[in-house]
């Protein structure tokens, strides 16, 4: 496949779903698919979008063309980072979380010639894609994302692949910088890759890229290779001396492995949905020690030695004491469960330097590793807490498990701003070395002062809390005395309106009781009852009646 820069387009609302089958159908048109396959694309980029927008509250779609030899096709890859889902359950027709059909997922299978999904606690991973005049005939799909920069028309992002008979090499390179410059040391690198296709292995190959790249500006890349026979993948980064024109980090990348084209490869494989292998690969950290654990006493030696690296490296008490305790963790599961193991500690010089920890074993692996990380897991203690205790602990944690293989955890602390600025990884592994461990009974004092701090820590908190308590209480209490008081204004305010309408109505009955007998007398004498009256006496009685 040619490496060609994807489209992206984040989904947010309906609009941006529509916005997204507009540039789909200019791919399907680039790709000069025919009307059926482009409406394929059509369905595909539609409920995808759908999903997106629906169950994981937005994302992002990623759309490119696709070139293999004389065949061209359109690649839909959704990216969320919603709460995951059941693909398996997903795929069935009817089975909806939002009161739909439940089609969607099944519908994109069935209208894509290749398929794969990928989803974890973290977010999902769905691609699909579709080739002019019907499905790929070959065994291996690999993919890659490549995207440049807002503004920036080229990108330094690129991979390349060499199938053998026996084995598929992979190359994944990042240009150092961005735009044009970038790209050129990626393509250098993508040329270079081409004609290595004789060269013994990944490390001869990063050899000849390194030396291909000198008149560039460099780049970081990674060489894979997969071996048909066996089915095992190695990955070779340069050495801390190649590391000087080629080095970095090269993006996530998604290596995944058709069994079909790999006969005998492990079933088990990884342990990611489908055969799917996810994972940053970062500048190459450099080794400060490395502890070989075979029984309980080693994992006390880890536990002591990250204490001191992290002091040595500038760290806080308290993340000493975060880093101490994972390595422990991690330590402490591959002794018990594996039997054996190895911890390393390295530091990673990169952008954002850190404190690497390495742990790895041989042992049965992680049968139900995703039970495990989302927290549901309890080991035969009743705790099983060990491995999600470490990745809140850390910045950054990766464990990769291979059923009757082993396990490798890989977890890091980025450097606190204290952090010597000029200490060198030699320099800090001779400190180290020079550094005695300290007695368990010095080890025991100063868990106990650690203890002793944490509940100064802890007393102090509850003193404020109590004082929060307090005054949230007065206030609590001033707030009733208002509630009573208000309530004895309105009594009284309900009491002097009744005495008004009270008033009112006496007074009103006082005077209409004089006045009616006014009235009532006039109209007696107006009538002649009393006897005839003067024209005077009959103007002086109709004023009194119209006046009353």
């Amino acid at each position: 496949m040619e490496v060609t820069i994807q489209q992206r387009i984040v989904i947010e609302d309906d609009s941006h779903v529509g916005e997204a089958r507009r540039t789909a159908a200019s791919f399907s048109r680039l790709a000069s698919l025919s009307e059926a396959d482009a409406g394929r694309v059509a369905i595909i980029v539609n409920e995808l979008g759908t999903n997106l927008r629906k169950h994981a509250k937005g994302g992002e779609l990623l759309l490119r063309d696709l070139q293999y030899g004389h065949r061209a096709g359109v690649e839909v890859l959704s990216i969320d980072r919603g709460p995951g889902i059941n693909v398996d359950l997903a795929l069935r027709d009817g089975h909806s979380t939002s009161g739909t059909r439940g089609e969607g997922l099944g519908a994109v299978q069935r209208q894509a010639h290749e398929f794969d999904a990928f989803s974890g606690s973290g977010g999902s991973v769905i691609v699909a894609r579709v080739w002019g005049g019907g499905p790929r005939r070959d065994g291996v799909a690999v993919g890659a994302v490549s995207l440049p920069l807002p503004g920036e028309g080229q990108c330094g992002d690129a991979w390349a692949v060499q199938p053998s008979t026996s084995s598929i090499r992979l190359l994944v390179v990042d240009g150092l910088g961005h735009g044009p410059i970038a790209a050129r040391a990626a393509s250098v690198a993508v040329e270079a890759f081409a004609a290595t296709d004789q060269l013994p292995g990944p490390e001869a190959v990063v050899h000849a890229l390194h030396s291909a790249l000198r008149p560039t500006r460099g780049a970081a890349l990674a060489v894979t290779e997969l071996e048909g026979g066996t089915g095992r993948a190695f990955r070779r980064h340069p050495d801390p001396m190649e590391a000087r024109r080629v080095f970095g980090v090269a993006g996530p990348a998604c290596i995944r492995h058709s069994r079909r084209a790999l006969p005998g490869f492990s079933p088990q494989g990884r342990r990611r949905h489908r055969g799917c292998h996810q994972g940053a690969m970062k500048t190459t950290p450099l080794p400060l020690t490395t502890i070989e654990l075979v029984a309980e006493r080693d994992v006390v030696v880890a536990r002591q030695r990250a204490r001191q690296l992290a002091g040595l490296l500038g760290f806080a008490a308290q993340d000493q004491s975060r880093i101490a305790t994972a390595t422990s963790e991690i330590c402490r599961n591959a002794v018990r469960y594996a039997g054996k193991g190895r911890c390393e500690f390295l530091l990673d010089e990169g952008s954002r330097p850190a404190l690497v920890v390495r742990t790895s074993d041989q042992g049965p692996g992680i049968r139900n590793l995703d039970e495990v990380l989302s927290g549901r897991y309890q080991s035969a203690t009743g705790m099983g807490l060990g491995i999600v205790g470490t990745r809140r602990l850390m910045d950054r944690f990766v464990i990769e498990t291979t059923p009757g293989r082993g396990t490798e955890v890989v977890f890091t602390k980025e450097l606190p701003d204290s952090a010597p600025a000029a200490a060198k990884p030699s320099q800090i592994a001779e400190q180290l070395a020079r550094t005695p461990l300290p007695a368990t009974e010095e080890e025991v004092r100063q868990a106990d002062r650690e203890l002793l701090r944490a509940i100064g820590e802890l007393r102090a908190r509850n003193e404020e809390l109590e004082q929060i308590r307090g005054e949230l209480e007065e206030t609590n209490r001033g707030v009733v005395a208002l509630y009573a008081e208000l309530d004895q204004r309105a009594e009284s305010l309900r009491k002097a309106t009744e005495l008004k309408s009270r008033f009112l109505s006496n007074m009103s009955h006082e005077f209409r009781t004089p006045l009616n007998s006014v009235q009532l007398l006039a109209r007696m004498l107006l009538d002649g009852t009393e006897g005839a009256l003067s024209e005077g006496q009959r103007k002086a009685l109709e004023l009194m009646r119209r006046s009353a």
